[in-house]
């Protein structure tokens, strides 16, 4: 998952650079869609394939290890990080 964490930084600057995203708003609201389609992909892909919800929620569990909350998080905040230090001034 850190690697998965890194990368998500990476194709954020990618899609930062093509977006041309200035707003902060703008920059959340892409975080937001990003997340809300990884969210569709993962719950409706492992629904459809008949995997148990209790299965699906193992991940979530951080006090035992699991870093999917954190991966949910860096496809929310990674535009607006990366939009901050692209331009830091706007």
């Amino acid at each position: 998952m850190t690697t998965r964490i890194v990368y998500i930084f990476g194709f954020a600057w990618v899609l930062d650079r093509s977006a041309h995203l200035d707003q902060v708003g703008e920059l959340l609201l892409a975080g937001l869609y990003w997340t809300l389609m990884v969210l569709a992909f993962e719950w409706v892909g492992s629904l459809l394939i008949r995997r148990p919800v209790k299965e699906i929620l193992v991940g979530w569990h951080i006090e035992d290890g699991f870093m999917w909350p954190y991966v949910l998080l860096t496809y929310l905040l990674s535009p607006l990080v990366v939009g901050a230090v692209l331009r830091p001034g706007g």
